[in-house]
């Protein structure tokens, strides 16, 4: 009697996390006949494949050093022999896009067109910004007084009216690379 080997079988469960704007974890389910795993990742649209990390021997791995805003793709494949002469079939492609760059703060805040109830704030907004947090409140104003407005980029300007007269007003700015107020930037210096 002969008992053949069990295939060696392609991850399933592929999944990517933890996506920052310059790594990400890209994660697949184990196989009953696997030595250790080989992963393939390449910019897409590229035919060369830039990442080749291999003898991975968990179920997933942080690709570091990506480019911000970049889509990239994806393969794993099992790995069943340790001299890497029995290995299965690629897994399906899968891709996922790094977080844009968020890291730089709007610039340049003017406020101008002052009069007695009403000011006009303006500001350089950043690439990668898909909207702007801009908050306002009097200079005396406690912490928890701040009143914040949403600009959708490429707007960076606002009007703020019904302002008491004779009161000093300080604002800020920060940039939203996503909507979701997840990869944002820090707080632009207060202008008053």
């Amino acid at each position: 009697n002969t008992t053949t080997l069990p295939p060696c079988t392609t991850p399933g469960g592929l999944s990517t996390t933890a996506i920052a704007s310059d790594n990400a974890t890209v994660n697949w389910g184990a196989t009953a006949t696997a030595d250790h795993y080989a992963l393939r990742a390449r910019v897409a649209g590229t035919s060369t494949w830039s990442i080749n990390p291999s003898n991975i021997y968990g179920t997933s791995k942080i690709l570091i050093g990506l480019t911000d805003a970049t889509v990239y793709e994806w393969q794993v494949r099992t790995v069943c022999s340790t001299d890497t002469s029995e290995v299965s079939a690629w897994s399906s492609l899968q891709t996922f896009t790094t977080l844009a760059n968020c890291n730089t703060k709007p610039s340049a805040l003017t406020t101008s067109n002052i009069t007695l109830s009403s000011a006009d704030l303006s500001f350089t907004g950043t690439t990668n910004a898909v909207a702007y947090l801009v908050r306002f409140k009097t200079a005396a104003g406690a912490w928890n007084s701040w009143v914040v407005d949403t600009l959708l980029a490429p707007t960076v300007s606002l009007s703020k009216t019904s302002l008491a007269s004779g009161t000093q007003y300080v604002w800020e700015v920060r940039a939203m690379c996503d909507l979701a107020g997840t990869n944002i930037s820090g707080w632009s210096p207060q202008e008053i």
